[in-house]
């Protein structure tokens, strides 16, 4: 396989994303897109279709790209999966541990590729903190902090838990293992949580959408010294976390070797949220979130939308 042939699905502000990314740098090739608007698709001028069902009858397609609304990600993900091809899916993997959990087992029962999009495990400064926590240049790890801000978030159901903390729980995650949460408070808007880890120390981390300035930034504190990993701006395109995202799910896919945003990965993060949301339970009453597909975003068929 040279390029593999991937489907867009979803043309919102991040499928457009993906979009630009793929054509920019060529690791990738966009040979079909699936969004419910038409006017979008045809922006897009690759074979389009209105549902799900239309674009997995595409001859030569070797990938999916799922980038849609959080409550469609299982079910997509699933489809995808079941009809053959390797996907990307936008993070979360799924809303519940049950559920990514059973799309890993599917993908690893198919021998299909299935990742989750964590950008910032592409920064450059995640490479330098890497190895500086894996050849022991930082000492023994004593402490590690994380802040995530954004100006907020398109979904109107979305909740600022899910929507920023996965980027830094999958740096966590991926530098120490397996987390096991300790505490989550939580407002409008803003949610403070921390991890302890096997080693003995623990991450703090707060993510929030506010009007200031966008920070984020992920720290780690050894006896001998501290490792950054901060947001750059003004990269080459080739070098931006996405496009490095992108060009590491290619290799995969012709390699069939495991990238870094594995589906494993996603399930840890995942499991995660829902352990934190436990914690947040037992405190105080949380506002419902999205547990049921919303029927808005029929992507899934325009035969038969409430799909089994």
């Amino acid at each position: 396989m040279a390029v593999p042939a991937v489907a867009l699905v979803g043309l919102g502000r991040w499928g457009f994303n993906h979009a630009r990314t793929i054509r920019e740098t060529g690791t990738l090739r966009l040979a079909a897109v699936c969004d419910l608007d038409r006017a979008k698709r045809e922006a897009v001028d690759v074979p389009g279709a209105a549902s799900l069902e239309r674009l997995l009858e595409l001859p030569g397609l070797d990938a999916a790209i799922i980038a849609t609304p959080n409550p469609t990600h299982y079910e997509l993900t699933r489809r995808c999966l079941e009809a053959g091809l390797d996907v990307l899916a936008e993070k979360p993997l799924a809303l519940d541990s049950r559920s990514a959990l059973a799309l890993v087992t599917l993908a690893e029962e198919r021998g299909r590729l299935l990742a989750t999009t964590f950008p910032a495990l592409y920064l450059p400064g995640y490479d330098r903190c890497r190895d500086a926590v894996d050849s022991g240049t930082l000492g023994a790890v004593v402490s590690a902090s994380s802040t995530r801000t954004s100006s907020g978030c398109l979904d109107p159901d979305a909740d600022v838990l899910w929507d920023l903390a996965p980027h830094d729980i999958a740096i966590a995650a991926s530098l120490f293992g397996s987390p096991r949460t300790t505490r989550l408070e939580r407002s409008d808007g803003r949610a403070v949580f921390e991890l302890g880890f096997p080693a003995g120390f623990a991450l703090s981390g707060t993510v929030a959408w506010r009007d200031t300035a966008v920070e984020r930034c992920f720290s780690v504190s050894g006896t001998r010294g501290r490792a950054r990993i901060t947001e750059q701006h003004g990269a080459a395109p080739a070098d931006r976390p996405l496009a490095r995202l992108l060009a590491d799910f290619a290799a995969a896919v012709r390699t069939r070797k495991q990238p870094r945003c594995s589906a494993r990965l996603g399930l840890e993060v995942v499991r995660c949220l829902e352990s934190l949301e436990t914690l947040d339970r037992v405190s105080a009453p949380v506002p419902a979130r999205h547990s049921v597909p919303d029927t808005r975003h029929s992507l899934l068929t325009t035969r038969n939308p409430s799909l089994p």
